[in-house]
């Protein structure tokens, strides 16, 4: 790629075997290299049509880096100056991980449920693990019943979902008060359970309070990238 920029008098052509070696970087995890070479596209060629596309990238590379708030720079600037983007429906998903990520429960919701809005007459590829947030927030959020309710559909969604089955087995070491060591998902059918029963009180206590000694383990949630 780098023999095909330097040989090509086209401009996009340029451009493009650019991009290509900033993928080639974020494939091989070099991030802060391929970071380097989307933000010298994003400088240098803003008329670019690829611009967007670099734009995108580089906030998930930063967001792999756990540079939350130089990755929000990122999303927002892709999506208040590219309203068109084919990627901005993606953009809210990551928008929404990023507020997540900083507690910012609130916003974070608003954002997952933008992209779940807009997503919904085409596949999405991060339907699990959106409304898995969603429901993360609502409890947050102090709305157990709803979170509870989200959680109910995405155990009957996506059964075999790999990163929410990846993240709910973080929890297999945790002992869940009364009930065992069940992991998230075994925990949520009781919970569930409980509300269909009714047993108010069992609901916000026991299990109100071992979701909410989840929450620190959350925040290591492996986000699809």
């Amino acid at each position: 790629f780098q023999q095909i920029m330097d040989q090509s008098e086209s401009k996009t052509v340029k451009v493009s075997a650019l991009v290509q070696i900033a993928d080639a970087y974020h494939d091989i995890n070099n991030l802060e290299k391929s970071v380097e070479i989307y933000d010298q596209i994003l400088k240098d060629h803003p008329d670019s049509p690829y611009v967007d596309y670099a734009q995108f990238r580089q906030g998930i590379a930063l967001m792999k880096q756990e540079k939350v708030d130089a990755a929000l720079i990122s999303f927002k600037s892709l999506e208040n100056n590219f309203p068109k983007s084919k990627y901005l429906s993606d953009t809210k998903y990551f928008l929404g991980v990023a507020y997540f990520k900083k507690d910012n429960w609130s916003t974070a919701q608003d954002y997952i449920e933008k992209y779940l809005k807009s997503s919904q007459d085409s596949p999405m590829e991060f339907a699990a693990e959106a409304n898995y947030i969603l429901a993360l927030c609502a409890f947050n959020l102090d709305d157990p019943r709803r979170a509870l309710k989200i959680f109910e559909q995405v155990v009957k969604a996506y059964p075999d979902e790999p990163a929410i089955l990846r993240n709910s087995e973080k929890d297999n070491t945790k002992k869940a008060p009364s009930s065992g060591n069940l992991g998230m998902y075994g925990f949520l059918y009781i919970t569930v359970a409980a509300l269909r029963l009714n047993y108010t009180a069992f609901t916000h206590t026991t299990g109100i309070l071992y979701l909410k000694n989840q929450m620190s383990n959350l925040k290591d949630f492996s986000f699809t990238m």
